[in-house]
C-alpha cells in the first residue's frame, strides 16, 4: 500500500498486490462482513490492482480485464458493486453506453438490499479506498444518482440508434 499511496510507484504496487492476490503465497482467508459478502487480503489486492490500472496507469484494457476477473474470482466480494462501477466507467470510455448502463443497473440491484455493498461502494468506488471520508450519501441517494445516469446512457443509446426514445428498462 505504501508504494501506491506514498511513493506513487504503481508498478511496484502492482507487483506487491499481485503477490498477495496469488493463492499460492497468501491463501484466501475470507472474513464475513455481512449480508453474505466476504472480504480478504486477496480480494482487496486484486481490486486495488484494477484501480491502479484504471486511475494511475490509464491502462484501460488491463483495468477491464482485472475487474472482470475480479468479479469472476470473488463473486461474494464486498467490493462487487464497486467493481461494476469501474467496469461501467470503462465501457463509457469505449462509448459502449448500453453495456455501461447494464453494469450500473447491476450496482443498483446489488446495493439496494445491502448496506455492506453500499458502504464498500462509497469507500472503494467513490473515495478511492479512503476509509476516512465522511459522506452524506446513503443508499437511496446513490441509487437515485445511478438511475439518473442509467437514464442518460439509455437516451444516448436511443439517439445513436436513431429512435430518439429511451430504451425501456
Amino acid at each position: 500500500e505504501i508504494y501506491r499511496t506514498n511513493l506513487d510507484d504503481y508498478k511496484r504496487a502492482l507487483k506487491a498486490y499481485g503477490k498477495v492476490a496469488d493463492d499460492d503465497l497468501y491463501p484466501r482467508q475470507n472474513f464475513y462482513v455481512g449480508n453474505g459478502f466476504k472480504n480478504s487480503l486477496s480480494d482487496e489486492s486484486r481490486f486495488k490492482m484494477g484501480m491502479i490500472y484504471y486511475k494511475n496507469l490509464k491502462n484501460y484494457d488491463m483495468a477491464l480485464k482485472t475487474f472482470t476477473e475480479f468479479l469472476n474470482d470473488y463473486p461474494d466480494s464486498c467490493r462487487k458493486a464497486a467493481a461494476h462501477s469501474f467496469i461501467a466507467a470503462l465501457y463509457e470510455k469505449q462509448n459502449n453506453s448500453e453495456t455501461a448502463a447494464e453494469h450500473l443497473e447491476q450496482i443498483i440491484d446489488i446495493i439496494v438490499d445491502s448496506d455492506v455493498q453500499s458502504r464498500f461502494f462509497v469507500q472503494d468506488a467513490l473515495y478511492d479506498g479512503s476509509r476516512n471520508q465522511e459522506t452524506g450519501l446513503n443508499s437511496l441517494n446513490i441509487i437515485k444518482q445511478l438511475r439518473s445516469r442509467v437514464s442518460q446512457l439509455r437516451t444516448r443509446v436511443a439517439k445513436s440508434n436513431g429512435t430518439g426514445n429511451s430504451v425501456e428498462q
